[in-house]
């Protein structure tokens, strides 16, 4: 009259509730390794480590450290040999000119002839006049050397004044006096005066930026004055300089700051752990509910069961004589 237990079959609702579980324990799972393997993978760009650098306040990598580090200048001992003649002959008026001095009128013949000179010269015929490229200390050490030479002034000009300048004999109205600072020179700069800015080079400033190539005949080395202090720049002089104004980027939309990678790691891997237990707890809940669950409607598999079998019996017990 009973099934035998092979017959028996768990209710549908237990089967359909432990393959839901296990898709979903499967998921859940997939779902969290895939948060790992985006998690290192992140960890390995530079601007994440940059960003968490600026989270933990971790210093630079010893690469970008050694490349804003300026290569030292020469030794200001260090021995030149100058070969190139003057662009001016050094008569009795540079007898006059004093280094380690503020400018004196007495310099002035040297100072206009200098600028006579250089300015009847092109920007090629400097360059190919100059001794090459010279820094601070090399000046600043042996301006006897180097005085009325065409030397190469590489750097960044600062800041540009226009002086204005009383009569001479040039026939100058004023010159622009450069401030420029050179690799290796530390915060002394040397000093460019020059009769004619690049096309385009800002004609004034306190706070410029624009890297230059200049080939400018050295003057001497000027003793000026600074707030409490009292410092030393060499000067050169030359009509004008090459220059090219740097390329107009297209303006960039405005970028959010940067959020740590951490801020969105933690969230989603506090998400993924709680759907996991959400799915532990409902793969393991107690199995006779869902039986409880079932037989009330009539609809299990066992209760169908049992009514066939009486079905049967009833039918069997009209037809026997």
């Amino acid at each position: 009259m009973t099934s035998s237990s092979s017959d028996r079959r768990d209710p549908p609702r237990r089967r359909h509730g432990a393959a839901v579980g296990g898709n979903l324990r499967l998921i859940s799972l997939a779902m969290m390794l895939a948060l790992v393997v985006a998690a290192m993978a992140s960890l390995n760009k530079p601007e994440t480590i940059a960003r968490l650098g600026r989270v933990f306040g971790l210093q630079g990598g010893a690469s970008g450290e050694a490349s804003r580090v300026a290569s030292p200048p020469p030794s200001a001992s260090q021995p030149t040999s100058v070969d190139a003649t003057p662009v001016v002959q050094l008569g009795p008026e540079w007898d006059q000119v004093q280094d380690n001095a503020p400018f004196l009128s007495a310099e002035d013949p040297a100072w206009y002839g200098l600028f006579g000179a250089v300015s009847q010269l092109s920007l090629d015929e400097l360059q190919q006049r100059s001794l090459g490229e010279v820094t601070y200390a090399q000046l600043r050490a042996q301006p006897a050397a180097y005085r009325g030479r065409v030397v190469t002034v590489r750097g960044t000009v600062r800041q540009v004044i226009a002086k204005p300048l009383p009569e001479n004999p040039l026939g100058l109205s004023q010159l622009f006096q450069l401030t420029v600072a050179t690799a290796g020179g530390g915060e002394w700069p040397l000093i460019v005066y020059v009769r004619e800015l690049p096309t385009g080079f800002p004609n004034a400033g306190n706070d410029l930026h624009e890297a230059s190539t200049i080939d400018a005949a050295f003057f001497k080395n000027w003793s000026y004055s600074y707030g409490d202090g009292v410092g030393v720049a060499p000067v050169a002089v030359a009509r004008t300089f090459a220059w090219k104004s740097a390329p107009v980027a297209n303006p960039a939309r405005p970028q959010r700051e940067p959020v740590a990678v951490w801020t969105m790691i933690l969230p989603a891997a506090v998400f993924a752990v709680a759907l996991a237990a959400w799915v532990m707890r409902r793969t393991q809940a107690d199995p006779r509910a869902d039986l409880a669950d079932a037989l009330p409607g009539g609809d299990s598999i066992e209760a169908v069961d049992v009514r066939d079998q009486l079905a049967r019996l009833a039918s069997d017990a009209e037809e026997s004589p």
